[in-house]
């Protein structure tokens, strides 16, 4: 087992074959593995010998993530390799955009493409739904086909107008975004 520090300060503990389904992690243990002569108190001096890993995404976003990594790691030892299994469709079911949107930053950081993937894939169709929204619900596996506008403003936590607060934000955020004339 690999103890994994939250953000929120508790902790996780994963079998350690299900973190190799993550690049990053994968990366991380293997190096570790390559210093085990050396005791781990003598290249990191706050180190005891049960130092967690500390990740920055919380215990809900983490294992979520850790789910989806067993899931792999399983369906990878047992050889069955499904493009769209019911697995993936009952993992986002339910999520809203700002659990998917940090879910997707972990992905990233943790280098799980087929989790970085599967999220893309349904915040796309669910910011393709806002387009389409006009098309019956059963024409389209969008989650907000068929609403309106102000139900997925409000889904999303958005305004449709842009403020000129917006927009001075925007110009101190993002200044070499802006065209001098």
């Amino acid at each position: 087992m690999v103890h994994i520090k939250c953000s929120d300060g508790s902790d996780l503990s994963v079998p350690r074959e299900h973190l190799l389904v993550s690049g990053t992690l994968s990366n991380m243990l293997a190096g570790l593995d390559l210093c085990l002569e050396v005791p781990l108190t003598k290249w990191c001096s706050d180190a005891t010998e049960d130092t967690s890993v500390p990740l920055d995404f919380n215990n809900s976003t983490l294992s979520k993530v850790f789910q989806y990594c067993a899931h792999q790691f399983l369906k990878s030892a047992a050889a069955e390799d499904n493009e769209a299994s019911s697995f993936d469709t009952d993992f986002v079911k339910d999520l809203d955009a700002e659990t998917i949107v940090e879910l997707i930053r972990a992905a990233n950081f943790l280098d799980i493409r087929k989790l970085l993937d599967l999220l893309c894939r349904t915040l796309a169709e669910t910011l393709v739904g806002m387009f389409f929204s006009c098309l019956p619900r059963e024409k389209s596996n969008s989650w907000v086909s068929g609403k309106s506008p102000e139900s997925i403003y409000q889904y999303f936590g958005v305004s449709p107008e842009v403020t000129p607060e917006d927009i001075e934000t925007l110009k101190r955020e993002y200044p070499w975004a802006i065209e001098e004339s």
